[in-house]
Parts: structure tokens; sequence; C-alpha cells
């Protein structure tokens, strides 16, 4: 039997900061109601041990996440992969108290498609469509087409290049694109971004 043991292993250190500000809030907020956005992590027994703290999480049915139970004055928790601007706006105005706990490199992705979006360029995002960081990033970009891998990315280049098909383009990329996306148009100027979890080695071929 060979054992394997990786080079390095655990959380990366925004994964830690995360984790290490959730447990801290419910030391901070002893006697409050404390909510979570998402999972902390994809940690299950993180995510377990917050839990045997009373925190509660945030329901979730096909992708909607039903805040009618987070109260004023509640604390709610964003996790290290961040939150949309919708969901923090709709947090902002019920008076909640808001513990942040967003990985910075997340967030620098988000003012690297802000970026973009003011500079009138189409933000590329290298990630997985449902996955909740890149749902909060596409949330702050303007015009924005998520590719999973280099094969989505070819399939797109190929089209820029005039040997595509328009429908089939719009049917692939129908929940993996803006409002109103028109690749004919959109794909004339262009960003790239990622979901900080994909390889950058692949983001970079991309």
């Amino acid at each position: 039997l060979r054992v394997k043991l990786a080079e390095a292993f655990g959380f990366c250190w925004g994964v830690e900061r995360a984790v290490a500000m959730a447990y801290e809030t419910r030391r901070h907020y002893p006697n409050e109601s404390i909510w979570i956005t998402n999972a902390i992590i994809h940690n299950p027994s993180v995510n377990d041990h917050l839990r045997n703290m009373n925190v509660r999480f945030i329901s979730a049915e096909n992708g909607i996440k039903d805040y009618t139970c987070v109260e004023e004055g509640d604390v709610v928790i964003l996790p290290a992969f961040g939150a949309t601007v919708q969901e923090m706006q709709l947090l902002h105005e019920r008076g909640c108290h808001i513990i942040d706990t967003t990985c910075p490199w997340v967030s620098k992705v988000w003012h690297t498609v802000e970026k973009h979006k003011k500079h009138t360029f189409t933000s590329i995002i290298h990630g997985k469509v449902k996955h909740e960081e890149t749902l909060a990033t596409s949330s702050f970009a303007g015009t924005y087409l998520v590719v999973l891998d280099l094969e989505e990315a070819q399939y797109v280049a190929e089209y820029i290049l005039g040997r595509g098909n328009r429908d089939e383009f719009l049917k692939r990329f129908s929940k993996a694109s803006s409002p109103g996306f028109d690749p004919d148009l959109d794909l004339d100027r262009i960003g790239v971004a990622n979901q900080t979890t994909m390889l950058k080695s692949e983001t970079e071929e991309i």
C-alpha cells in the first residue's frame, strides 16, 4: 500500500479568514438570530459546526433563496464566495447586521468586472454558471458570458471568427449570459475574469 501526501493541503487563507469571522460572529452576538446566505465553504464539518452554534442557513428551492424568515436586526453572514448585489441590497434594506466574509481575492474579481462594465467591455467569466461565486461576480458585471472550460472558450472564439451559428450559440449560453446578450455585438470588446476556485492556468489559456 502506497500513501501519497499532497505537498500542501487544508484551507486557503481566504477561507480560513471567513471561517474565523463566522465563529467570531456568534461570540460577538451571543443572543441574536444569525443567518448565513450559503455554506460558508464547501466543507460539511465546518458547516455542521456552525449549525451546532445555532447559525441558521437560508433555505433555497430551485436556486431561489427564501429570505422571508430574516427579520430586522438579525445578523447575516455573507460566505467566502460572496453574495449577489441584489442579496446585499435586500439585506441592507431589511436592516440586518451584515458580516461580510467574502474572500478579498473574490472582491478583486468584482472590481475587475466593474471596470469592464465602466469601459463597456463584455466580461467573459471562467466559472460554473450555478456556483455561488460566479452568480455573485456576474451580478457586478454589465454584459457577461460565462464559459466553463477551454472547449466552450474555443466555441466562443470560433463564433468571433465568423464560424458559428447564432441560434445555436444563444441556445447553448441561454443560462450563461446577461439578459439580451447579442453575440454579434457583445463579443467585440471583451475582458476576462474568473471564479477564483477554477484553475488559474486554464483561465490564462482562455
